[in-house]
């Protein structure tokens, strides 16, 4: 059977499907301006986001630099922590250096003090024990160095010397100008019968004798040990002998320093000593200590 109109009706709808398939200028205009408008969205927020790497790459950076300004300033700090804490501790370690000198002045001055305490004594030199080389003044206070024919008879090491008048006991002190001489010896001695016989100064350390000597301007012995130079060439020089605490001492009054110090044996009876040495530079002078 034959329906014509039903075949015309299905020809119309593919038709119609077909026109449906192909889409108006306008609408493919559209899409076309939607993709580019999506483009250069795409493109700007490229565009940004690349901004913001860079901008965060720079924050980076920035923070990097101020780390290490940080940590260069806590370095810094801990050095300024350092250098004040060891100018505290110099400041004090001179403080206190300056406050230990001060206490050895006290002391020293305390001991001179007390020293000046103790009787002094009226030194005079017994002329009649004199070396024939030596020559004692009339007030018996002076002795010097004389050249005589009997310097061709003793050895270098031989040194003429003279006793004090006075025996001594307890404690004593006196003074003894020096002055600019290259030699000179001072001390005491239990001895005296063995050094009046040859009248020299021992030439090296007998038991009984407690000697210091000066040689050649700046060479210093005690009892004839070992030669030392001495910083300070003494001009004058404080003897002081303390029986009962077995000691004697030889200061430099200048300085107030202690040249010399001796354990001493406890004994009857001690004679000063002293030799001039064998320079004529001026006399040995003595004093009665103040």
């Amino acid at each position: 059977m034959y329906f014509p109109a039903l075949r015309l009706s299905g020809m119309g709808y593919r038709k119609n499907f077909q026109t449906q398939q192909q889409p108006p200028d306008c609408f493919t205009a559209k899409v076309k301006c939607f993709n580019e408008e999506k483009s250069e969205e795409n493109e700007a927020l490229k565009e940004e986001t690349e901004n913001q790497r860079k901008a965060f790459e720079k924050l980076q950076e920035e923070n990097k630099a101020l780390k290490k300004e940080t940590e260069n300033q806590r370095k810094a700090f801990e050095k300024l922590k350092e250098e004040n804490r060891a100018l505290k501790k110099g400041k004090l370690q001179e403080e206190n250096e300056a406050l230990r000198k001060e206490n050895v002045e006290l002391r020293k001055a305390f001991k001179w003090i007390k020293m000046n305490e103790v009787s002094s004594s009226n030194q005079v030199l017994l002329s009649d024990t004199e070396h024939p080389e030596l020559h004692v003044s009339d007030d018996c206070k002076q002795v010097r160095f004389k050249e005589t024919s009997h310097q061709s008879e003793r050895s270098e090491m031989q040194w003429p010397c003279v006793f004090g008048k006075e025996k001594l006991t307890g404690s004593h002190t006196w003074d003894v100008e020096v002055g600019e001489k290259s030699s000179w010896a001072l001390g005491v001695t239990e001895n005296i019968e063995n050094i009046k016989e040859k009248r020299y100064i021992p030439v090296a350390h007998e038991q009984g004798n407690w000697i210091i000597t000066l040689w050649k301007g700046k060479k210093f012995q005690a009892n004839f040990a070992d030669l030392t130079d001495l910083q300070h060439k003494p001009k004058r020089i404080r003897v002081h002998l303390d029986c009962e605490n077995k000691r004697l001492l030889f200061i430099d009054i200048e300085t107030r320093l202690w040249i010399h110090k001796y354990e001493i044996n406890p004994s009857e009876q001690f004679y000063p000593i002293f030799s001039p040495g064998t320079s004529d530079k001026g006399p040995l002078i003595l004093f009665n200590s103040k």
